[in-house]
């Protein structure tokens, strides 16, 4: 589908019947996945798998929009087979991705309900590989009621993200290096995220997302080969 008129990107939804692979094609992914960076498994996320063909659409939830017969804006919620959600928001940005996430909490419902019959849904898929963030304004001399006094010289972290019909899969590593101071230092609605939206994942039970995507651009989507 075209991204905001322009890109063509990969997407998937209903009415689509290879909305999922086999759960072989599932396992081999799994499987693959595991035996890449071994050494930040304790920071990822395993894929969220869901259904195939029509059942896919019992995973779909519509917690807001702003018109019943045309909706420009709105918020839906993936049910993957986890404790995990996914939830999916189109709608204009504040200033701030927190400012964001909060405008899209305020239109969370306790009483989601499914797609109307017969709705499209699309989502591009996502890909974002491995980015790292240095946050150099953490860097400096850490002090201590009683020396030593140590010297956080780095800290930074990488991300990996990807969302497609298997499911979501976040990777996510935080690294730091210190040292010891040793002085001082239309007919149907239409549920197409082809404009910017937001991607937040979360645990059941909590109110506060461990992940959020702004998709401002077509630059993180799979393109059509």
């Amino acid at each position: 589908m075209p991204f905001m008129g322009r890109t063509r990107v990969e997407s998937f939804g209903y009415p689509d019947p290879h909305y999922a692979p086999p759960a072989s094609d599932v396992d081999a992914e799994l499987r693959r996945m595991r035996e890449e960076d071994e050494e930040a498994r304790e920071g990822t996320r395993s894929f969220k798998t869901f259904n195939a063909g029509r059942a896919a659409l019992a995973q779909v939830r519509l917690h807001w929009q702003d018109d019943e017969q045309d909706p420009q804006s709105f918020v839906i919620e993936l049910i993957p087979d986890s404790p995990d959600r996914i939830l999916l928001a189109r709608v204009d940005p504040e200033d701030t991705l927190q400012k964001t996430w909060e405008k899209v909490a305020r239109l969370v419902t306790e009483d989601a309900r499914p797609l109307p019959p017969f709705a499209r849904f699309e989502i591009p898929k996502i890909d974002v590989g491995k980015k790292e963030a240095f946050f150099r304004e953490l860097t400096g001399p850490i002090h201590r009621s009683q020396p030593p006094d140590w010297y956080l010289e780095n800290f930074g972290q990488w991300t990996r993200f990807r969302l497609d019909e298997q499911g979501a899969r976040l990777e996510s590593f935080a690294f730091m290096t210190m040292s010891q101071i040793l002085g001082s230092e239309p007919t149907a609605p239409s549920y197409v995220f082809d404009r910017p939206f937001l991607v937040a994942l979360m645990q059941r039970g909590t109110s506060r997302p461990y992940f959020l995507l702004w998709i401002a651009n077509a630059d993180l989507l799979v393109e059509v080969p």
